[in-house]
């Protein structure tokens, strides 16, 4: 989950700091709950979707992922506090129904393990599927090309 926040979040002309931003209500929580200065208007929150106390609701058509961003303004050196703290509700929504798809994998003469550890990549893919599969299995007949005879797996 990527949050990119605006360093004048209140459009009040006045900038909050990194220290006040945080993802989730927990601060204890770890240093990718908090925010970061990407350039001199914005700040960012990098976290996984299963970090900072994020919720996994799954709906008929989606899978969301709720949680709230803190802002807790800090006193300046004078001891004054220049805004007000907000929770503010952040959600994620993705489909539950992708199509995804990449190449297979290819038989290499280094062990499997060698070659993720090596290349850092592995493309998978995954079919879900529901009612008749349209694929053959092993055990299944398969039509010859001869026509009128049948060809059966040995196994």
């Amino acid at each position: 989950m990527t949050l990119i926040v605006k360093a004048d979040l209140h459009n009040n002309g006045i900038r909050i700091s990194t220290e006040e931003l945080q993802l989730g209500r927990d601060p204890s929580s770890g240093s990718s709950c908090r925010a970061f200065a990407f350039s001199d208007i914005e700040y960012v929150i990098e976290a996984s979707l299963h970090e900072c106390g994020t919720l996994l609701t799954i709906e008929e058509d989606s899978l969301v992922y709720s949680n709230v961003l803190s802002v807790s303004p800090m006193p300046t050196s004078s001891g004054i506090i220049r805004t007000s703290s907000a929770i503010i509700p952040i959600a994620c929504h993705y489909l539950r129904r992708h199509v995804v798809s990449s190449e297979a994998v290819y038989p290499t003469w280094a062990p499997f393990t060698s070659t993720v550890a090596a290349l850092d990549l592995l493309d998978f893919s995954l079919r879900l599927m529901a009612g008749v599969s349209p694929m053959l299995m092993l055990k299944d007949p398969m039509l010859s090309s001869c026509p009128g005879s049948w060809m059966k797996s040995s196994r």
